[in-house]
Formats: structure tokens, C-alpha cells, sequence
């Protein structure tokens, strides 16, 4: 959540250090994956969400309306490698 508050203060960087760490830390956790990818997304590294959204889903968990609806996955909605990731999830 730091990051995402670095990123809007202007601190790109910062943010980007902070993600990393955070997924460092715990690779296989959903909620840290999760936020990366928003992270991710809203930082414009579009590649590196859908890479670390990959992987949260992985986890084995992961909340299909939630993820339908949340406005910081829209950047690659259309995209098919995010329609592949949603396809794993259950209805």
C-alpha cells in the first residue's frame, strides 16, 4: 500500500523499489501478488502485473468478481493474457 502511496506522491521509483522488496519477501503470498499487480498496473509496467497477477492466481486463490470490477486491472482488461488468468479462476 506504500508503494501505491509512493507512486501518487510522485516517487515512481520508490514505489517500484517497495514492490519488489514486498514480493521478495513473500513470493507465494496472494495478497502481496495481488497489490503488486495493481502496483504494477497503475505504474504503467503492464507486463510485470500480468506477470505477478499470474502468480497470485497460482496461489489458488483469487476473487473473480473482485477482480472483474476492480479498476486497477482496466489498463489490460482487453488483453488476452488477462482473460486467461480470469479463465482459471471459478465463477
Amino acid at each position: 500500500m506504500l508503494a501505491g502511496m509512493c507512486l501518487q506522491a510522485g516517487e515512481r521509483e520508490r514505489g517500484l523499489e517497495l514492490t519488489a522488496h514486498s514480493v521478495a519477501m513473500q513470493p507465494e503470498d496472494y495478497g502481496v501478488l495481488y497489490n503488486a499487480a495493481c502496483f504494477y498496473s497503475n505504474a504503467g509496467e503492464l507486463e510485470r502485473a500480468l506477470q505477478v497477477l499470474d502468480r497470485a492466481v497460482a496461489t489458488g486463490r483469487g476473487y473473480r468478481r473482485w477482480m472483474e470490477n476492480d479498476s486497477d486491472l482496466d489498463r489490460f482488461r482487453g488483453d488476452p493474457r488477462f482473460k486467461e488468468i480470469m479463465a482459471r479462476l471459478p465463477p
